[in-house]
């Protein structure tokens, strides 16, 4: 198991998100649009920010979408240079496999990754595909990564289906 840090911060990095999911409770144009503070300071400030206390931090992210923050790889290598980083995210973005290659796996205690079938699927047929190859390539590159399955009554049907499909992919 990795070190866990005496000192835990929950970081709502930003509201903006990308999916438009029937279950959520922020209205459509909370999530199209981002607050004007977000992505307000460089990383190298944030992560001062952080030093300035003499403590190991865990920063848990969450959002809206993380990898929706501006220069979010950037912020979290810096971030991990001193301390811990987690986050939840629907793993949906261009610039994960970036943040995959260039951020110390040993530095991440988890990656909580929300499987939101039905939201994947609107965004594009081969979405569960996608989410697969994205969960395989953080896997091999040895990252902690949780799946979490988003249920809702919709999707109940076909919940078994689903996660059938996740083992049979290789996810863990």
């Amino acid at each position: 198991m990795k070190h866990e840090p005496e000192y835990r911060v929950y970081w709502h990095l930003n509201d903006k998100c990308n999916f438009r999911c029937g279950y959520c409770f922020y209205v459509p144009e909370k999530l199209a649009k981002e607050n004007p503070a977000c992505g307000k300071f460089p990383p190298a400030r944030i992560k001062e920010s952080f030093d300035s206390t003499g403590k190991t931090w865990h920063v848990h992210m969450s959002g809206g979408e993380p990898f929706l923050y501006p220069d979010f790889t950037a912020m979290c290598a810096e971030l991990s240079k001193t301390h811990f980083i987690s986050m939840n995210t629907n793993l949906s973005t261009s610039n994960i496999k970036d943040f995959a290659d260039r951020i110390d796996p040993a530095k991440v205690l988890f990656i909580n990754a929300g499987y939101h079938v039905e939201a994947r699927l609107k965004l594009s047929a081969d979405g569960a595909r996608k989410f697969f190859e994205t969960v395989l390539y953080l896997q091999e590159k040895k990252f902690n990564i949780n799946v979490s399955y988003i249920a809702y009554p919709s999707v109940l049907g076909r919940m078994a289906s689903d996660l059938g499909s996740l083992r049979a992919n290789g996810v863990k």
